[in-house]
C-alpha cells in the first residue's frame, strides 16, 4: 500500500509536470527547480519520520534520492541547462546528499537506491560519454570507494558488493565504448583509476563482520573477490589497447602475480583471512589460465588448467557451494581430456616429449592432492571420485613413459606391480586405494602371463624374464601385505593370482632348453610339493591346498601331453623322478601332519594337546587349519 501511494502520487507529478510544459505554463528553469525540491521535501519527511515510521523513512528516502538524481541528469539531457560535466557535478552533489541520508536513517535501500541513481542516469542518458576520461573514471571510482566505505561502517555488504560490482562493470564498460569511438583511453588517470577500484573490491569483504549464520552470504562475498584479476586484466588491457597475444598473456600473468603476491604477503601479516586469500589465489589461477591459453596451446595450459580446478576445488569443498564445484569440475574435465588425449597419442605414435610428459605428471598430481584435501575434509565421496581419475591417470602416464623408454611389457607389470604393492601396503583402512592396488597388481600379473607365453612361442631366451621374475617378486610381497593388512579372503586372491602367474613364468623359461615338456613338469612337480610341505609346516590351508592342484595338474599331464610329446628315455627319467618324489611325499605327510601346531619337533612327551585331532578341508588329521 505505501509503495502503490508513493507510485501514483509520482506518476501525478509526472504527469503535471509534463502536462504544464507542453502547455507553457512553465519555463524548464521552474521545472527543474519544482523537481529538485520535491525530491529534497521527500528526502526531509523521511528524516522527520525516521523515529516515529522505519517504513515510511526508508521510502520516501528512497523515493527522494532517485528524483534528486533524475533532476541532476535532466539538467543536461532532458532541459539543456547546463553542460555535461555540470551535470555530472549536480548528480555528485545529489548522490552525496542520498549518502548522507542514508547513514543518518539508517536504511541501506536509500544508500543502493542512490548508488543505483548515481550510476544509472549518467550511464543511461549519455552523461558519461560526454564528458572526458578523467572525469568519468574519476566519478565511477568514488561509487566504488563510497560504496565500501560504507559497507564497513555500516555493514551493508549488499549495497557495497553491488554498487562495487556495478560501478567496475560501468568502468569496464565505458572505456570499451570509447575505445568503438576511436577515442584514446590510455590516459594515466584511468589506471589509477583502475588500480583503486580493483583494491576497494579486494578489500572489501575483509572489512565485513560477518555474523554466524552468514555463511551463504559470505560464500557470495569470496565468489566475487576470485573475479578481481579477470576485471583488472581486461580492463586495463583494453586501456593500454593491447594486440598481440604475447603482451595480453603477459599482462594477465603480471596481473596474477601482483594479486597472489599480496594476498600472500597480506595473509602473512594476518591482515587477510585464509579464505578471502584462497578466493583471491582462485582469481589469479584463473587468470593464469586463461593467460597461457592466449600464449600456449600446450602442456603449460594443461597444468594452468589444473591447478585452477584444484584451487576451486578447495574452495568449494571450504565453502560448500555447488557454483564452484560446478567450476572446479568443468575446468579439471578439461584439463583431464587434454592429459589423456596426450597420453593416448604419446602410445600411438611412441613418443613423449620431456615437457608433455611434465605436464601431465603435473596434472595428475594436482588432482591426487585434491583428493587428499577432500579426504582430510572428511568429504570421502569426493576423494573418491577425485582418486580414480588420479590413479587411472597415473598408470596411463607410467604405460606412455615406459612404451617410449622401451618395447618390454614386463618392465611395465613391474613398474604397475611396484604401485599395486605400494598401494596395499599404504591403504589398511582406504578401500579405494586398496581396491585400485589389487586390479593394478592383478593387470601386471596378466601382462607377465601374456608376456610369459610370447616367450614360449618365440622359442627363445628374452631380457623380459628377468623384469618378470622381479614382477612375481612384488607380487609376492604383495600377497604377504595383502594377507596381513587386508584379511585372509583379499591374501588368498592374490596367492592365487601369484602361483598361476609364475607357473606360467617358469615354463616360458623351460621352454628353450632341450625336452622343454619334461622340464616343466619336474619344476611344476618340485614347486607343488614345496607348496604342500610349507602350507602342512606353517598351518597354511591355503598354499597346501594350491600345492595339491598343482601336482594334481602335473598328473594329468604327465598322462597326456608328456606320454606323446616326451622321448621314450626322457619319458622314463620323468617318471621315475616323479613317482619318487610322490612315494616320499606319501611317507613324509603323515609325519607332517602330526607335528604339533607350534612347530616343534616331536620329543616324546606329550603336549596338552597333542590327541586333540583336528580335522581340516584336504582330509589330514591332527594338524589345525592357520588363517592365511
Amino acid at each position: 500500500m505505501r509503495w502503490a501511494g508513493i507510485l501514483l502520487v509520482t506518476l501525478a507529478a509526472v504527469f503535471f509536470v509534463t502536462t504544464a510544459i507542453q502547455r507553457g505554463w512553465i519555463g524548464p528553469e521552474l521545472q527543474l527547480t519544482a523537481a529538485t525540491l520535491g525530491g529534497l521535501a521527500m528526502v526531509g519527511a523521511a528524516d522527520l519520520l525516521r523515529t516515529r515510521s522505519r517504513p515510511w523513512s526508508g521510502s520516501l528516502g528512497v523515493g527522494g534520492v532517485v528524483v534528486l538524481g533524475a533532476c541532476a541528469v535532466a539538467s543536461h539531457t532532458w532541459l539543456d541547462l547546463t553542460s555535461p560535466l555540470g551535470a555530472l557535478a549536480l548528480v555528485v552533489v545529489a548522490s552525496a546528499i542520498g549518502w548522507a541520508a542514508a547513514v543518518r536513517l539508517g536504511q541501506e535501500p536509500v544508500a543502493v537506491a542512490t548508488g543505483l541513481s548515481a550510476l544509472g542516469w549518467p550511464g543511461l542518458f549519455g552523461v558519461l560519454g560526454d564528458v572526458d576520461l578523467v572525469a568519468a573514471a574519476g566519478w565511477l571510482a568514488a561509487v566504488v570507494v563510497v560504496s565500501t566505505a560504507l559497507g564497513a561502517l555500516r555493514q551493508w555488504w549488499r549495497m557495497r558488493l553491488g554498487l562495487s560490482w556495478l560501478a567496475a562493470a560501468g568502468f569496464t564498460i565505458f572505456v570499451l565504448v570509447q575505445i568503438s569511438d576511436d577515442v584514446a583511453v590510455d590516459h594515466p588517470i584511468g589506471f589509477v583509476v583502475a588500480a583503486i577500484v580493483a583494491i576497494s573490491l579486494w578489500v572489501g569483504p575483509a572489512t565485513q563482520r560477518w555474523r554466524a549464520d552468514a555463511s551463504t552470504s559470505r560464500a557470495l562475498d569470496a565468489r566475487a573477490v576470485a573475479a578481481v584479476p579477470l576485471w583488472a586484466w581486461l580492463t586495463v588491457g583494453a586501456m593500454a589497447e593491447l594486440e598481440s597475444n604475447l603482451s595480453i598473456g603477459l599482462l594477465g600473468i603480471a596481473l596474477a602475480l601482483v594479486s597472489m603476491g599480496a594476498a600472500a604477503g597480506l595473509t602473512i601479516m594476518r591482515r587477510l583471512s585464509p579464505v578471502l586469500a584462497l578466493s583471491h589465489l582462485l582469481g589469479a589461477a584463473a587468470a593464469v589460465a586463461l593467460s597461457l591459453a592466449v600464449l600456449f596451446d600446450g602442456p603449460v595450459l594443461m597444468v594452468a588448467l589444473a591447478a585452477h580446478a584444484a584451487v576451486s576445488i578447495v574452495l568449494a569443498l571450504r565453502f560448500r557451494d555447488p557454483a564452484t564445484a560446478v567450476l572446479a569440475a568443468m575446468t579439471g574435465a578439461v584439463a583431464g581430456l587434454m592429459t589423456a588425449v596426450g597420453i593416448a597419442e604419446a602410445i600411438d605414435r611412441q613418443e613423449l616429449a620431456i615437457g608433455d610428459a611434465v605436464a601431465q605428471l603435473a596434472v595428475i598430481a594436482a588432482t591426487a592432492v585434491a583428493a587428499w584435501y577432500a579426504h582430510r575434509t572428511s568429504r570421502r565421496e569426493v576423494a573418491q571420485i577425485l582418486f580414480w581419475p588420479a590413479w587411472l591417470g597415473a598408470m596411463a602416464w607410467l604405460a606412455a613413459v615406459v612404451e617410449v623408454s622401451t618395447d618390454l611389457a614386463s618392465v611395465l607389470a613391474l613398474t604397475w606391480m611396484a604401485a599395486a604393492v605400494i598401494a596395499v601396503a599404504v591403504a589398511r583402512h582406504l578401500p579405494a586405494i586398496r581396491a585400485a592396488g589389487f586390479a593394478t597388481g592383478a593387470l601386471a600379473l596378466a601382462i607377465v602371463a601374456v608376456d610369459a607365453v610370447a616367450v614360449i612361442e618365440a622359442g627363445d631366451y628374452l631380457i623380459a624374464s628377468l623384469f618378470q621374475a622381479v614382477t612375481l617378486v612384488g607380487a609376492a610381497t604383495g600377497v604377504w601385505l595383502a594377507g596381513r593388512a587386508v584379511g585372509r579372503t583379499a591374501g588368498t586372491i592374490a596367492f592365487v593370482a601369484t602361483w598361476a602367474t609364475g607357473l606360467v613364468w617358469v615354463a616360458s623359461i623351460l621352454t628353450p632348453g632341450p625336452q622343454p615338456l619334461a622340464a616343466i613338469s619336474v619344476a611344476w612337480a618340485v614347486l607343488a610339493v614345496g607348496a604342500i610341505v610349507a602350507g602342512l609346516m606353517a598351518g597354511l590351508a591355503t598354499v597346501r591346498t594350491v600345492g595339491l592342484v598343482t601336482l594334481g595338474v602335473v598328473l594329468v599331464k604327465l598322462l597326456t601331453v608328456d606320454l606323446a610329446g616326451v622321448d621314450v628315455l626322457w619319458r622314463a627319467g620323468l617318471f621315475l623322478v616323479i613317482g619318487a618324489g610322490l612315494m616320499w611325499l606319501a611317507w613324509a605327510l603323515p609325519k607332517l601332519a602330526d607335528r604339533p601346531a607350534n612347530g616343534a619337533a616331536t620329543t616324546g612327551k606329550q603336549t596338552p594337546n597333542e590327541n586333540e585331532k583336528q580335522p581340516n578341508e584336504i582330509g589330514l588329521p591332527g594338524y589345525p587349519d592357520g588363517d592365511f
